[in-house]
């Protein structure tokens, strides 16, 4: 909420009135607070990585940093895999999975890196993930590479995977991943399509092309 909005809404709730400059300072204040509370979960990030090991046996988790100027230590990976989940879905899943990497907001910037696939139910199966600095080759080589290992995957040509068409994802799958059949994903292509073609009618005839089961159908609905 901007100070404004703070203002606003004190009066709206409370029936307080308050000025735009105490909206401002009260705003500050909870962002250095939750700017201490990251900074403090940061720094136990080795303790975080301990206890699950401990409660989670051959659960994969693995902290990464870099060296600032001062010597002091940045943090610059993080990739976690549960046991559970990694076994479950070697056993009840079929072999396709979604990548993606949504960005992280606040001070925390960078991007965390996720994969998933889909249980006997067609639900959403998390399978990965990891928060990385930026999304690049290096880290989403790494992020692959680390999930190739946990997942047993080895080269597949049996498995599916679905993403957009970031260059650095592209990188990571066809480096570690070079036989698996690589997709994009339908809402990301009908998302740029939709940049240069601004009908409505477009929406219900790409998802018939989209969800098209054999060869027959897909021409006829093109």
């Amino acid at each position: 909420m901007s100070g404004p909005e703070i203002k606003d809404e004190m009066k709206r709730r409370y029936n307080i009135i308050i000025s735009l400059n105490q909206a401002k300072v009260a705003r500050r204040r909870v962002f250095d607070k939750l700017q201490a509370e990251c900074d403090e979960q940061f720094a136990r990030l080795r303790d975080y990585e301990l206890q699950l090991i401990e409660t989670n046996p051959e659960t994969t988790i693995e902290i990464n940093t870099t060296t600032t100027a001062n010597g002091s230590e940045a943090f610059h990976q993080m990739y976690i895999c549960f046991e559970a989940l990694k076994s479950s879905w070697k056993k009840n899943c079929r072999p396709i999975i979604g990548l993606d990497g949504p960005f992280l907001k606040h001070s925390m910037k960078g991007m965390m890196l996720t994969v998933v696939g889909t249980d006997p139910n067609n639900q959403i199966f998390p399978i990965a993930w990891a928060v990385v600095d930026c999304e690049n080759n290096p880290n989403w080589e790494w992020f692959v590479r680390k999930l190739k290992e946990d997942l047993d995957l080895g080269s597949d040509e049996n498995l599916t995977l679905i993403s957009n068409m970031h260059r650095g994802l592209i990188h990571g799958v066809a480096t570690e991943l070079p036989m698996a059949e690589h997709r994009a994903c339908a809402r990301h292509i009908y998302s740029n399509l939709k940049k240069s073609h601004k009908a409505d009618m477009l929406k219900p005839l790409f998802w018939r092309v989209a969800s098209s089961y054999n060869e027959a159908d897909y021409k006829e609905n093109l």
